[in-house]
């Protein structure tokens, strides 16, 4: 089930749409993630197909999964800030999927896809209520993602071998994310992911499943 909800990053109303799986009211707690969107420069929105496909995936396996727009995007207020601004954005909707009492979230994870890894990255750094992170394509040419040395939290990379965005080793990639980091390299797919998105967000889905320990289990045959 979606529902359409709303919050506030720096004054600012942002869109959303909350993804609750079947049952989410049984239980003491069940976990929850953010996920991030792309460039909003380049067309990216909570609409994102890599994006709404990794929310399908985690509520039809029993996570609260939460996607909105960044400030200037769709009904967000505001305006592009250089991902300064969005990374205050990804932190208030982890305040927000922390905040709801029905279902109560647990544990949280965050993911980014693309620009929204970057963005997401930063905002698990910063938050002490980030339990695990994972990105999907994070641009490795265009942003430093050295800030990754600080975080002491699970996380999953997925690339594709023929991402043209990039730009740097994926041994590089493991020496900057330290012992945390599974990487995984998947073959043929380029940083769009065209005909692969259930692909890469069956594997973001089974990492979060196993590090946040709460017993999200599948609903796939």
């Amino acid at each position: 089930m979606e529902k359409r909800i709303s919050f506030k990053s720096d004054g600012l109303t942002i869109e959303g749409l909350l993804h609750l799986p079947a049952n989410a009211h049984e239980g003491p707690g069940v976990p929850g993630v953010v996920v991030c969107h792309p460039h909003p420069l380049y067309g990216g929105s909570m609409y994102n197909v890599v994006v709404e496909a990794l929310c399908k995936s985690l509520e039809a396996s029993g996570f609260v999964a939460l996607r909105f727009n960044f400030r200037g995007v769709g009904a967000s207020e505001g305006s592009y800030d250089q991902g300064v601004g969005e990374v205050r954005d990804a932190k208030a909707a982890l305040s927000f999927l922390k905040s709801i009492s029905s279902p109560k979230v647990a544990k949280m994870g965050i993911a980014g896809y693309s620009f929204g890894a970057y963005v997401a990255a930063h905002a698990a750094v910063e938050s002490p209520d980030v339990d695990a992170l994972a990105l999907i394509s994070p641009p490795l040419a265009l942003y430093d993602f050295g800030f990754l040395r600080a975080i002491r939290k699970p996380i999953f990379i997925a690339l594709g071998d023929r991402d043209e965005f990039a730009g740097a080793s994926i041994e590089e990639l493991a020496r900057i994310a330290a012992s945390q980091a599974r990487i995984s390299l998947i073959e043929g797919a380029d940083h769009f992911w065209f005909g692969r998105e259930e692909e890469v967000c069956y594997a973001v889905t089974r990492f979060f499943e196993e590090v946040l320990k709460l017993g999200a289990q599948a609903r796939r045959s």
